[in-house]
């Protein structure tokens, strides 16, 4: 996939160390990235099979391998500059959305909940939507949502030019089209995360102006916000920690071993 989009004037700045930046990025985009992260990195090191994490429904229902539903969303591919460029889009454009969300952790979760749901019934009513892995429509899905609420920002394309934000789905879904091996694929599924991400706009921010207000559905439950204030809270406690005080450490080291090698 290909990325490198960029709004000039964003809110994000240089980080003093890896794990400063990590600890900058909200907690759901943390998690997502976190995930699919790991899962490439597990890959590449020959940990995980892909085939143990890819969407199939009778394994999920028949086997009770439940995991699928999420692994299915977060695994990007194998590492290289396809997976890069996409773990790259998640911390811009899921960073961005989530912002949007004021701290409202809570809320965010089950924008993207819902997306999962959604994309997972329309896979199985509609056969051209049907994949192993839906990272890129999921991906997609904030891009469009983002793009849809901020339509006018100039998004700098690797530097080279500027395209307005309205016009990037667009711009992104044909690069990846013409990049890819199989550009049908890619138009399914960024037409399936524009699909899902526009019906959501709709809901969220067109429809609330034109009638009394926010469909219930679109409302976080109250479990999943005490669910999300636990986790913040558990967070913190890790993040104060001495193991992670020595992860941290430890990643700021190898960073400088890494500039000194090269």
């Amino acid at each position: 996939m290909m990325g490198g989009m960029n709004a000039p004037g964003g809110r994000q700045g240089p980080a003093n160390s890896p794990s400063e930046w990590f600890q900058s990025l909200p907690p759901v985009t943390r998690v997502w990235f976190t995930l699919a992260a790991g899962m490439t990195l597990g890959h590449f090191l020959g940990l995980l099979d892909p085939i143990n994490l890819a969407f199939m429904p009778s394994a999920i229902t028949s086997h009770f391998q439940v995991w699928r539903l999420f692994t299915a969303f977060s695994f990007v591919g194998k590492l290289d500059f396809g997976s890069i460029m996409m773990l790259i889009m998640i911390v811009q454009y899921s960073n961005r959305l989530e912002s949007m969300y004021n701290g409202h952790t809570a809320q965010y979760a089950w924008v993207l909940i819902m997306a999962i749901v959604t994309m997972i019934l329309l896979s199985l009513v509609l056969p051209f939507f049907h994949f192993f892995f839906f990272s890129v429509p999921l991906v997609m899905f904030t891009v469009w949502i983002f793009c849809r609420r901020l339509p006018e920002i100039p998004m700098s394309i690797f530097g080279l030019f500027n395209i307005q934000s309205a016009h990037l789905p667009w711009f992104i879904m044909l690069m990846n089209m013409l990049v890819s091996q199989d550009g049908i694929t890619v138009f399914y599924q960024c037409i399936l995360g524009y699909s899902v991400g526009h019906l959501y706009h709709y809901l969220e921010d067109v429809h609330p102006s034109t009638s009394k207000g926010r469909l219930w559905i679109l409302q976080a439950p109250l479990w999943l916000w005490v669910g999300c204030t636990n986790a913040l809270v558990t967070a913190t406690v890790l993040y104060s920690s001495d193991a992670f005080r020595w992860i941290s450490c430890f990643v700021d080291s190898m960073r400088v071993c890494s500039r000194r090698l090269i």
